[in-house]
């Protein structure tokens, strides 16, 4: 295990996808622990409110991962095949294994239909990884329409798009969504101009002063909904508590951005780091995994057994998780895909192709 490799790596990017996938897990631990959803006036305790400002960033964090690949891969004018490759093979290693893993050696039941579902990760995988899949097949054509904007004409467009996307959403509770892979286009441009046009003047403070003022307003905005709702006797306004979580509303953007923009001016060189964060894609595809997260959360110590003192399971459960995850996954990393490499001989094929310019390796 050669730890030396990847020392020369700018690391504070794998330490914010490492506090994006917290964010994400701790999502998820909210939204499939089968916690009697939506509350309401009668149920809402103090635990309850926690849970749902813990589960605010999760959405965001995805947006944030989008961000991250239009800042890395705006100048890319092919697809990679081998990342591509890897992934999906990624994505087989853990629905596959995951699945008949449950089947024949946990006490636990698993449908023939879902046994079936695991073979195919397209449709039926993590839906980020299926988006971005077929979001990254068409990055070459958008990055040479983005590349050839001028930086106004560039600007002027995430205007228009942040206008349509996030704020007249945020106004008229996403009327205007289509799909998830929306956010995609807009996050992936927001990143690819930060890359190519942004100027920061500003102090790195400034970007922490946004954090925080977004941070805040996103917690407050659950207090404020959950107190009026529980004072009017409105159940539909306490449901509104957690509206600041959707990829477009204009704090979960300002979030995304402002989060981004503070971790791209760091300069943190950490070769243990930049080694996890290797592993970040895969503790996202092992624990939420359609099988494995029904026994997670509902199962092994069911969260709603903690609905209203739910602390130090949440904190407990979420560190358990990660480090399982991460721990499974390093294990893959260095048994099933170092042989999957080594058999495919990426370099030889990549001789073969070298012709073709809308694939690398």
């Amino acid at each position: 295990m050669n730890l030396s490799k990847t020392s020369s790596r700018n690391s504070s990017f794998e330490l914010l996808r490492f506090i994006c996938i917290i964010f994400i897990i701790s999502h998820h631990y909210f939204y499939h622990g089968n916690l009697g959803l939506p509350f309401t006036e009668d149920n809402l305790s103090n635990g309850r409110v926690f849970l749902q400002i813990a589960s605010m960033f999760g959405r965001t964090a995805c947006s944030i991962f989008v961000l991250i690949t239009g800042y890395f891969l705006i100048n890319s004018r092919s697809v990679n095949i081998k990342k591509l490759v890897l992934l999906i093979f990624e994505m087989l290693s853990y629905s596959i294994g995951i699945s008949l893993f449950v089947r024949f050696l946990t006490p636990y039941e698993v449908s023939n239909g879902d046994i079936i579902k695991s073979f195919m990760p397209i449709p039926y995988g993590n839906w980020y990884c299926v988006y971005y899949i077929l979001f990254i097949m068409i990055t070459p054509q958008l990055n040479k329409i983005l590349n050839s904007l001028t930086k106004r004409e560039y600007r002027n467009l995430l205007f228009v798009m942040i206008g349509i996307y996030s704020v007249l959403n945020t106004l008229i509770k996403n009327e205007l969504e289509f799909s998830n892979i929306d956010f995609f286009f807009v996050m992936y441009i927001i990143g690819g101009y930060i890359r190519l046009h942004y100027e920061n003047k500003y102090s790195n403070s400034y970007n922490l002063y946004v954090l925080i003022t977004t941070t805040i307003l996103i917690i407050l905005s659950v207090i404020f909904f959950d107190n009026i709702g529980v004072c009017f006797h409105k159940a539909s306004l306490i449901e509104h508590a957690t509206y600041f979580q959707q990829f477009n509303t204009l704090p979960s953007v300002l979030f995304a951005i402002s989060i981004f923009l503070y971790f791209s001016r760091l300069r943190i060189s950490n070769v243990l780091l930049n080694f996890l964060g290797k592993s970040v894609l895969g503790i996202y595809l092992i624990h939420d995994n359609f099988i494995l997260r029904k026994i997670i959360w509902c199962k092994i110590v069911p969260n709603n057994e903690y609905l209203d003192s739910p602390y130090i399971h949440f904190f407990a459960k979420i560190i358990i998780v990660l480090l399982f995850a991460l721990l499974l996954d390093i294990i893959r990393r260095y048994t099933l895909e170092k042989a999957l490499v080594k058999i495919l001989n990426f370099t030889k094929i990549s001789k073969l192709l070298r012709n073709r310019n809308y694939v690398e390796f």
